[in-house]
């Protein structure tokens, strides 16, 4: 059985990898959106050995970046200018920097080696999310593979993860802390915790602001163990404090760094990221920016590609609209209905992943409280949290095939009604002659059923994207 799992987990990936691979290859030169800032900041470290400064507004044309943008960089326009993620902690460019220099080759080959490296460590994230799995459900691995493939084929992630930026070693770091928090859970010593957790939250100081969010995951983790063997309050604390100097030890350079070429008490980089804020769009606090921030932030959830202009048919959001709408009930009617026979691992398990969903969500929240970047891609970070809560919903949903059946019936009905998606309509017919097909399946083969179709219509969904989408766009 063990076996089996593992080859369903390599099959995803691979089938992961090789849709990475499309995307990375299918996008042109600097038209993943921020491409040339973070290739420049490797760049320069490559070349001249040190970290590089933000400067200020100079680093930042907006009207060239434009210009290049609606003309999607046609004529090898000079990019070298555009260097406004210089502010971002150093750890990925550095180890870019090192990996350019193993490569060479042209700057379209030094990209793309970017890319194809981000794809390996989104393929080692993908690893440690089926582990998170298997932690809380041991006896039912269908749950992590599953997870597994629901982050694997979520569009906007497969693309994102095909590019050179931050972000995915960033999940990377995230996962491994949840995965350590279960290992606490289940009893890891807290000295080998306190060290492990030191060493993860130092690293994702040095990648990423939104993983400063990560000790209180460790902290909730550990006052779940600690409650459970009725220790002292004062225990947990000391636990964190060590997690912290430990993170400090290795992450402390760079906040110095930061305060001597920024001055006091801009140690976080934040205050010269905020000389640029002039030439970005800013948030409007009314009806209808908030409704851009929703719409824009699901929207590139699933999939807008590009510098956030290549978008899918809207009839696509819509019927991805109502199977997120699927997915939520079933993570209702599993609460509802299974929480009772849950473990108090498992309960605890969840929390943490809900505190990591909350947690990311309030971050993108933050950002964009001055500045409007409702980017669905930040959500990504909490993949593990996705991965499971989506799985599971889907899981109970679809042994649900009447209370299913209305909801993707009434999607595809309310998409026909427009006048222009009468294909939907003969989708309609044959989802409604599949739940009836599985009606008369044993229970438990229903989920798999319904699985497996939406695995291989995911595939097929990022296929398109990639020769229907990316490629008419670009080329």
């Amino acid at each position: 059985m063990q076996r089996t799992q593992s080859l369903y987990v390599l099959l995803v990936i691979v089938v992961h990898t090789a849709l990475a691979v499309g995307y990375a290859v299918a996008t042109p030169l600097w038209l993943n959106s921020d491409e040339p800032a973070h290739y420049n900041y490797v760049r320069e470290i490559a070349d001249g050995g040190a970290l590089p400064l933000l400067r200020g507004p100079e680093d930042f044309d907006q009207t060239s970046l434009g210009q290049m943008v609606r003309s999607n960089f046609q004529g090898s326009p000079d990019v070298s200018h555009l260097r406004y993620e210089s502010f971002q902690p150093p750890l990925y460019y550095l180890i870019g920097a090192a990996l350019l220099e193993l490569t060479g080759g042209s700057t379209w080959q030094q990209v793309l080696w970017l890319r194809l490296f981000n794809i390996v460590l989104g393929n080692v994230t993908l690893v440690v999310i089926y582990f998170i799995g298997r932690n809380l459900w041991p006896d039912k691995r269908d749950i992590a593979v599953g997870a597994v493939a629901c982050v694997a084929l979520i569009p906007g992630h497969v693309a994102t993860t095909a590019q050179p930026r931050s972000d995915v070693l960033a999940e990377l770091l995230f996962a491994l802390v949840i995965l350590l928090s279960l290992l606490r859970l289940d009893g890891l010593s807290e000295r080998r915790f306190v060290v492990a957790g030191g060493i993860l939250v130092g690293l994702g100081c040095l990648t990423r602001l939104s993983m400063y969010v990560a000790p209180a995951i460790l902290l909730v983790a550990d006052i779940g163990y600690q409650r459970k063997g009725r220790m002292a309050l004062t225990r947990t604390l000391s636990v964190l404090s060590g997690i912290l100097l430990i993170a400090l030890a290795i992450a402390g350079w760079w906040f110095v760094r930061n305060a001597l070429s920024y001055g006091m008490p801009d140690v976080l980089a934040l205050g010269i990221r905020q000389q640029l804020a002039d030439n970005e769009l800013h948030t409007t606090y009314n009806l209808a920016g908030l409704r851009f921030f929703l719409v824009f932030t699901y929207k590139s959830f699933w999939g807008i590609f590009g510098w956030m202009g290549v978008q899918l048919d809207i009839r696509l959001y819509w019927l991805l609209g109502f199977l997120t709408s699927a997915i939520v009930a079933g993570c209702v009617l599993f609460v509802r209905q299974q929480a009772p026979a849950l473990s108090q691992k498992q309960r605890m398990g969840l929390a943490l992943l809900g505190l990591q969903l909350a947690l990311v969500i309030a971050t993108l929240v933050w950002y964009n409280l001055e500045l409007r970047q409702p980017q669905g891609r930040f959500l990504y970070q909490a993949s593990p949290a996705i991965g499971l809560l989506t799985y599971l919903g889907l899981r109970e949903i679809s042994s649900r095939p009447g209370t299913f059946g209305v909801l993707l019936i009434a999607g595809c009905a309310a998409l026909a009604a427009t006048g222009r998606g009468l294909r939907f309509a003969g989708l309609a017919v044959v989802l409604t002659a599949g739940l009836l097909a599985l009606r008369a399946m044993a229970k438990e083969r229903q989920a798999a059923v319904v699985f497996l179709v939406s695995f291989a219509l995911m595939v097929g969904l990022n296929v398109w994207c990639i020769f229907g989408v990316i490629l008419p766009a670009f080329g």
